[in-house]
């Protein structure tokens, strides 16, 4: 009865009777829970058959399964060369729980670069000069400029860029293949004769690569009645491995100019330079750089007779005795030639200014701007074009 109070037995009876209710329902939650568990590895038996052959032990779960892969790698354990055959998207998919990655499929990253044909060159300059990195992906114009940048330098005859299939699929291996060339040239050639000079000549040589490090080392002289002149130049691409690029030269030098034009067999002015110039450039850009140039040099003339004040006004504006020439110089540089030497397609700009001034300690005061243009056309075969313009102004 309802309200009535239960004896001991009564309450056994009921609490009994609770407890084999609990246990019917227990079992039953527990058959369920068995079968959406065996539900779910009968969804999961793929992506567990992809895990187990991804780690190697492919042969547990029978050759049937090894029948279905997708692409097959190769990996070596030891002195053991052993080759398994991997479902990457199904392994993919087990590991990312079914998330789609956040790149395209056709994406390929970076995963190493490899350089072939390098002799002479230390890889270092080589990686310097990529416009791509490991763990980039891979872009095609990104690899056509860096293709460009190692022609540029004038070290390689030809450089190619090919892909190798990386440790798994969506990454790759870039492999760098340089055909190297002779660095030591001859660059410049100087010959020629004047009234006052019958004939003067001579040349300048350069290794663009020495030891392999990208750094160029030169130098030149001319030779002429009385006349010679002897220069040394160094120019640094990469300074500690930054973009920072140093350039020095030092002159040694003696000249003798005439006096008055119109009479070259009259008297000249003979005069001594020695001096040398120290700069720093920076990389800005693929192909460009700004730099600024320190130039110093001390200037000995000789004294002139007694000449008509007329004729003096048109000597060479050279101090008698001792002096002192002191410039700053900076210049803009931009340069998409696909060869130093013998381009066939691309351009070269340089736009720089000089200033002499007693701010520097010179005793010349004047500035100097000049402009130079050099544009190649490919015309034929390995036949190019080479157009070439210079311009300037000396004010001072």
């Amino acid at each position: 009865m309802p309200g009535a109070r239960r004896g001991p037995i009564g309450r056994f009876r009921a609490l009994r009777g609770i407890r084999a209710e609990s246990s019917a329902s227990a079992r039953r939650r527990t058959v369920a829970h068995e079968a959406n568990l065996a539900m779910t590895l009968l969804r999961m038996a793929p992506r567990l058959v992809a895990l187990l052959v991804a780690v190697g032990i492919g042969p547990l779960v029978g050759s049937e399964a090894r029948g279905q892969a997708g692409e097959t790698t190769t990996s070596t354990l030891g002195d053991v060369a052993t080759s398994s055959t991997v479902d990457d998207d199904a392994f993919d998919a087990f590991v990312l729980g079914g998330l789609q990655a956040s790149t395209e499929p056709s994406a390929l990253f970076i995963e190493g670069i490899e350089i072939l044909g390098n002799e002479k060159t230390v890889p270092s300059v080589i990686l310097r000069r990529l416009g791509v990195d490991v763990g980039d992906l891979v872009d095609d114009d990104r690899i056509a400029e860096s293709r460009l940048r190692l022609l540029n330098t004038g070290f390689f005859k030809s450089v190619e860029f090919s892909l190798r299939r990386g440790s798994r699929r969506g990454r790759g291996l870039l492999v760098v293949e340089v055909e190297e060339r002779n660095t030591i040239l001859v660059d410049e050639l100087f010959l020629g004769f004047s009234s006052v000079a019958p004939l003067f000549g001579g040349f300048g040589v350069a290794e663009t690569n020495f030891l392999g490090r990208g750094v160029t080392v030169g130098g030149s002289w001319v030779l002429g009645r009385d006349r010679r002149a002897l220069a040394l130049r160094l120019f640094v691409p990469n300074l500690s491995n930054t973009n920072l690029q140093l350039s020095a030269s030092a002159i040694v030098l003696q000249g003798a100019e005439a006096i008055d034009d119109e009479d070259p067999t009259g008297a000249q002015l003979d005069y001594e330079r020695r001096g040398g110039s120290l700069g720093f450039g920076l990389g800005v850009g693929p192909a460009q750089r700004i730099s600024l140039v320190y130039r110093l040099e001390s200037v000995v003339a000789d004294r002139l007779p007694n000449l008509d004040p007329a004729v003096l006004r048109r000597a060479p504006s050279i101090q008698f005795d001792d002096s002192v020439l002191s410039t700053i110089t900076a210049s803009y540089e931009i340069d998409t030639r696909d060869d130093a030497f013998v381009p066939r397609v691309g351009s070269r700009v340089v736009l720089a200014v000089e200033v002499g001034t007693s701010l520097v300690l010179s005793d010349y005061e004047f500035s100097k701007y000049t402009a130079e243009l050099q544009q190649a056309f490919t015309m034929f075969e390995d036949h190019s074009l080479i157009l070439r313009l210079f311009g300037g102004m000396v004010q001072g």
